[in-house]
């Protein structure tokens, strides 16, 4: 039997009111380069103002090898990376959606997943 130990990557997400009511997201890594066949990927929401949660992730082309979940309270989302089988690099789009007290900012970050064999 072989084991394949997961691998976690934490990707702290800041969140700054410019002026009310515009809202700017900064995220610490654009791209997440997965070269592990099993990979967890968690945003999370470090530092924002009062009022602003994750509301909603997506990831593209349809059919990529992810569990998505938004954790209760908004503050976390979930990615895990179930492509353990591929042996080619594929690189996917995240749509993630911050809900403000006035409305929605949108973030874009990447994830390249190159799993290699251990």
């Amino acid at each position: 039997m072989t084991i394949v130990n997961t691998h976690y990557f934490n990707v702290p997400v800041r969140v700054f009111e410019l002026t009310t009511p515009t809202y700017k997201a900064y995220y610490d890594y654009p791209v997440v380069n997965s070269t592990y066949p099993k990979s967890v990927i968690v945003y999370e929401l470090t530092e924002a103002p009062a009022g602003v949660t994750f509301g909603s992730v997506e990831v593209t082309p349809a059919g990529a090898p992810f569990v998505s979940s938004i954790a209760a309270g908004g503050r976390l989302i979930i990615l895990a990376d179930t492509d353990s089988q591929s042996t080619t690099e594929k690189t996917y789009q995240v749509a993630i959606t911050l809900t403000t007290p006035t409305g929605s900012v949108r973030i874009d970050p990447q994830i390249i997943n190159s799993p290699i064999r251990r």
